[in-house]
């Protein structure tokens, strides 16, 4: 029988505590990402990849919610289980919210996009969505099955929308932007996550709004009827002064908007987006 020296032991136990300080970090630097499904189909495949490729790529810990609609078209124990995900109820999910890192609507319809734009939350899927954005969670949402612009409602020969309807469908989207809401195509959910993972990291090394001042102001037009305000703060100050034939007032991702400010631009018909 060979002999076992002390050196030897040592170095096991040495091996062992680094593999379960390795395990520990892991699953302690794990992301935790709630997916938010409503009931769609336009491209729900190519939703469902993205998804199965964030998850080989980051090993999440995944929570799923299923709005009622969603259950009735949708195969909810087959995604779960392709994820390795639990199915959790809307107002259950709401108790940890807090500690969730990224929300993704893989399948945004039209009628949950005109909901949240309208703040209309009469659903816990919606609810959760809006609370997230409250919460500063980010929020990617796949708009394939809610722009009647797309390639997928063209398919179903749905390429005679009036004006008017068109319009307000995209004033939609844009409203949802402007909230926060990474709207987005089906097939960029993974890259866009990895952004904002990425963006996170680089804002905890990187703090260069010192050298920003509350006087820097900068409003620039963007193209025919858009505006451009290159402030941190966007309050009615700012939006009362602009001609009233502008449609869309854009401004930095990180601005914050006074609910007035949103209020004097809804009044003149405006979009305020990022």
């Amino acid at each position: 029988m060979a002999e076992v020296s002390v050196e030897l032991i040592s170095r096991i136990v040495k091996e062992v505590l680094k593999s379960l300080n390795l395990n520990a970090n892991s699953n302690f630097n794990k992301k935790k990402i709630t997916a938010i499904f409503t009931g769609g189909k336009i491209d729900y495949q190519k939703s469902i990849d993205q998804l199965k490729k964030l998850d080989n790529k980051l090993k999440p810990d995944w929570q799923l919610i299923f709005s009622e609609s969603a259950e009735e078209i949708l195969d909810c124990q087959k995604i779960a289980a392709e994820l390795g995900a639990e199915i959790v109820d809307g107002k259950a999910a709401l108790a940890n919210i807090k500690d969730r890192d990224l929300v993704i609507v893989p399948i945004l319809t039209m009628n949950s996009a005109a909901k949240l734009a309208s703040h209309i939350l009469d659903t816990d899927a919606i609810y959760y969505t809006f609370k997230s954005l409250i919460l500063g969670i980010p929020v990617i949402a796949a708009k394939n099955a809610a722009d009647l612009s797309g390639e997928g409602w063209q398919k179903f020969g749905l390429n005679k929308i009036s004006g008017t309807l068109l319009s307000d469908n995209q004033k939609h989207l844009a409203k949802l932007q402007s909230y926060g809401i990474k709207v987005v195509d089906a097939l960029d959910i993974i890259e866009t996550a990895q952004k904002i993972f990425d963006d996170e990291s680089y804002s905890n090394e990187t703090v260069h709004e010192k050298f920003e001042t509350e006087n820097e102001k900068l409003s620039r037009p963007t193209a025919q009827n858009t505006v451009f305000l290159d402030k941190k703060v966007i309050t009615y100050r700012e939006i009362n002064p602009l001609a009233e034939n502008i449609d869309i007032v854009q401004v930095r991702e990180d601005a914050v908007i006074t609910p007035y400010a949103r209020d004097i631009a809804e009044n003149k018909g405006m979009i305020i987006c990022s």
